[in-house]
């Protein structure tokens, strides 16, 4: 096991109603998340299996990734194909002079 430490901050934010804590390794922008304080800054010390190996994970989520991108890319498609079909389906009568 290798240890690591995490510098990060602890916030709060009433979110619906109800309070939120939440540990994030970034001090929340008032700009962008005007309703998340820092209540302080915290380390936090996690163990990571020797053995771990993170390139599973990694390729999962590009697969998944990929995945979507077909399913997007595939309704552009469909949507590409129905507006050329309705085009080349209107019939053009032209009246003779």
């Amino acid at each position: 096991m290798s240890k690591h430490t995490i510098n990060g901050f602890v916030t709060y934010e009433k979110s619906y109603g109800k309070p939120a804590i939440r540990f994030s390794m970034y001090r929340p922008n008032p700009q962008y998340s005007p309703h998340e304080v820092v209540v302080g800054e915290h380390s936090v010390e996690v163990e990571v299996p020797d053995e771990f190996d993170p390139i599973p994970l990694m390729v999962s989520a590009l697969e998944e990734k990929k995945r979507l991108a077909r399913v997007a890319l595939a309704k552009e498609l469909a949507q590409i194909d129905r507006q050329i079909s309705e085009l080349t389906c209107i019939e053009h009568t032209a009246e003779a002079a």
